[in-house]
């Protein structure tokens, strides 16, 4: 087995596996009956970029900000925010699917 071969399956097994186990965790707790278990993921996802966020502002403070290191800032809050980004739409794209299933299983009981 050559060395790149051995480094694809550590990526996978350290940074594939374990992403696709919290998306698949997310469409499970977001298809709940009840709301808010579909949102432990993405808020504290959310919480922690915006403390991350926050000490990376506090170090720029300190620092003499250059273009470049207002670049390189933006690009770390876009990329910290993202993955909240992508579990809020998965949150949100289920809770419409349980929401109109709901309704259809509301339209098709009898009427008394």
């Amino acid at each position: 087995m050559s060395f790149n071969t051995a480094n694809m399956i550590v990526f996978v097994l350290m940074v594939l596996l374990p992403l696709a186990a919290v998306l698949a965790l997310e469409v499970f707790l977001s298809r709940r009956p009840s709301w808010w278990p579909g949102l432990v993921l993405p808020c504290s996802v959310t919480l922690g970029a915006f403390n991350m966020i926050r000490l990376m502002a506090l170090n720029f403070l300190l620092a003499q900000p250059t273009l470049g290191g207002i670049l390189h800032a933006g690009l770390f809050i876009l990329a910290c925010l993202v993955p909240s980004a992508a579990l809020f739409t998965i949150y949100f794209l289920n809770r419409k699917k349980v929401q109109q299933k709901c309704a259809e299983t509301e339209n098709s009981k009898p009427k008394r």
